[in-house]
């Protein structure tokens, strides 16, 4: 079992830009977490799940903005995510936690 821990990666990730972003995490064998404040849509591309197998990314909305700013969740290689090629966080404050089984990602 994988115990959660925030890695180092996830300190470079803070936007407020004015246009769309396009977060695209490199895998690192570590759990991830993903704060967005951006007040503009966002899209968040998942590395190959078989690059995170047994590993969890989650996306949240540190900003509050997402009611207004959607934040699309998909992977490069048109994998799934939670049976969907794109998933859409769409509330305010909201989280969203991305498992990797090794063929695709589950939102828990």
């Amino acid at each position: 079992m994988k115990i959660f821990a925030v890695s180092p990666y996830s300190q470079a990730i803070g936007f407020t830009t004015p246009t769309g972003v396009t977060i695209s995490p490199t895998p690192l064998g570590v759990n991830l977490y993903i704060g967005v404040s951006n007040a503009s849509a966002v899209s968040v591309i998942l590395p190959n799940p078989n690059t995170m197998t047994g590993y969890a990314i989650t996306v949240k909305d540190q900003g509050g903005n997402f009611s207004s700013a959607t934040c699309s969740v998909s992977v490069a290689n048109a994998t799934m995510v939670d049976n969907v090629l794109s998933f859409k966080l769409t509330q305010k404050y909201q989280a969203g936690t991305f498992f990797s089984d090794g063929n695709q990602y589950w939102a828990v």
